[in-house]
């Protein structure tokens, strides 16, 4: 009876190079599907929330409500400032329904569209930069939502939890372009800085509204701004993210999901934030 034969240590080596490179080939394929994977889910999600925004239109004549209440009320605490609202856990409208925004209601089921697997991703690594008045071992980085409203299409901030002040009133009948005009997007959590100048950002993602412009929308010149030939020489209060088709070492040189008021979903850069806010040529009617 013949005895059976062992593998050498070079007929090992060899086997162990070849798994090697198989899965140098493989794991960066299995990356890329992956995060193709999270970019259908990340729009689908956007289109999910033009799903819910249009419902609440036919069901309120049309008229956009207050951006600072669309998806969470958001208003400052003593111990949860509302920097932060959008990773504490606690302040979820699941826990405290008083917190429940006009849309909130209107997604039901759908309580898994509210964060991007890739802004979640970019929101563990940066999190922590987003505040100084956060500590993450007090509030931890547990991301509740990651989409903010257009705050020109509806605004102002609210003052509390019940009341309001001045708002703008817009219908959708009134926009020429829902084509153009941004309805829904996703901000960064951290400052946009070059060369240790933040270049666009006054503030980092914290509620639903996004303010897209140099100037909050109360004031009539910040619907007539026209950005300039560098978009970086003004700093904008809001502005879009910059975390899809990019890297966590390059997180500002990517793009942002967006869908629009015609409910189509694309994506765009930071640097054209303004180009698709402003829906009226000038300021609407305050109440």
């Amino acid at each position: 009876m013949a005895a059976k034969r062992a593998f050498t240590l070079i007929e090992l080596l060899i086997v162990i190079a070849i798994i090697g490179l198989l899965l140098s080939i493989l794991i960066p394929a299995l990356s890329r599907v992956r995060t193709a994977a999270w970019e259908v889910l990340c729009k689908n999600n956007l289109k999910q929330y033009g799903v819910v925004g249009k419902m609440y239109l036919n069901e309120n004549n049309e008229i956009f409500p207050n951006a600072w209440c669309s998806i969470y009320k958001s208003f400052d605490e003593s111990s949860h400032p509302r920097v932060c609202q959008w990773h504490d856990a606690s302040r979820n409208p699941d826990r405290r329904p008083e917190l429940a925004g006009k849309f909130y209601p209107y997604f039901g089921s759908w309580s898994d569209v509210h964060v991007c697997p890739t802004f979640r991703r970019f929101a563990n690594a940066y999190g922590p930069e987003h505040s100084g008045q956060c500590n993450p071992s007090i509030i931890p980085i547990e991301p509740q939502f990651g989409y903010s409203m257009n705050a020109f299409l509806g605004g102002f901030e609210n003052t509390s939890l019940t009341t309001y002040s001045q708002r703008l009133v817009i219908k959708l009948s009134q926009i020429q372009s829902p084509a153009t005009v941004f309805f829904f997007s996703e901000e960064n959590c951290w400052l946009i800085v070059r060369n240790g100048v933040v270049v666009r950002y006054e503030a980092v993602f914290n509620d639903n509204a996004l303010c897209g412009a140099p100037l909050h929308p109360q004031y009539p010149n910040a619907w007539t701004y026209t950005t300039p030939p560098d978009p970086d020489v003004t700093r904008f209060l809001d502005c879009f993210a910059s975390f899809h088709k990019t890297t966590l070492q390059k997180r500002n040189d990517g793009l942002s999901n967006v869908i629009f008021l015609d409910g189509h979903v694309d994506f765009a850069s930071y640097k054209d934030t303004y180009k698709y806010t402003r829906p009226l040529k000038q300021q609407p009617k305050l109440l």
